[in-house]
């Protein structure tokens, strides 16, 4: 997250790196929620905090899949999961299935949040995403205006990168958002 006054996202990983006692925490505060919502079927998007003193609060609730790439990448490298598909299969009422139908690998984006300008040159993107073994998701073209990072609405795309830990795949990804950062030729 951002600093505040905007406390926009910059990242998603997975597993959490959470303890397990913690996830417990948070798992049954997220079901609690769930059931007095009346909330029971298909997708949902909550987004919690958890305070210094490990006390768990949800701050959003939305009967939605995540965005960010949470429900089309991270859930599915993470969890091991067809989630698209499980989700698809919920809305039109057929039989679900989310015991996972490969490994679960660590997983971590980074949001294209980059200095602000006018770009003039762009990097060779597809070369990036090879050399550093990652995918990048982009809307950057010559000629757009990357205006300061507020919301994610003003990030330019994500890099997914996988790892032997999520620390790992958080530092990769983190990585290459800079390399692709330092190399945009801005408009003076």
């Amino acid at each position: 997250m951002t600093k505040p006054p905007f406390y926009a996202e910059l990242g998603h990983g997975m597993p959490s790196g959470l303890s397990n006692e913690m996830e417990c925490k948070v798992k049954t505060c997220v079901c609690e929620a769930l059931q007095s919502l009346n909330v029971n079927h298909g997708s949902v998007n909550m987004d919690v905090i958890i305070s210094e003193e490990g006390e768990v609060h949800i701050i959003d609730v939305g009967a939605r899949m995540g965005g960010n790439l949470i429900g089309s990448h991270i859930i599915p490298r993470g969890s091991g999961i067809a989630y698209m598909e499980n989700m698809i299969r919920a809305a039109l009422g057929d039989p679900t299935d989310f015991s996972p139908q490969c490994a679960p690998q660590p997983i971590a984006t980074k949001l294209l949040a980059l200095t602000p300008g006018r770009i003039k040159v762009l990097p060779d993107i597809d070369r990036i995403a090879s050399e550093n073994g990652v995918e990048i998701e982009h809307h950057l073209q010559v000629g757009k205006i990357i205006n300061e990072y507020h919301t994610n609405h003003d990030g330019c795309g994500y890099v997914i990168a996988s790892g032997i830990d999520v620390n790992d795949a958080i530092s990769k990804a983190a990585r290459v958002k800079d390399i692709i950062d330092k190399q945009i030729v801005r408009e003076a």
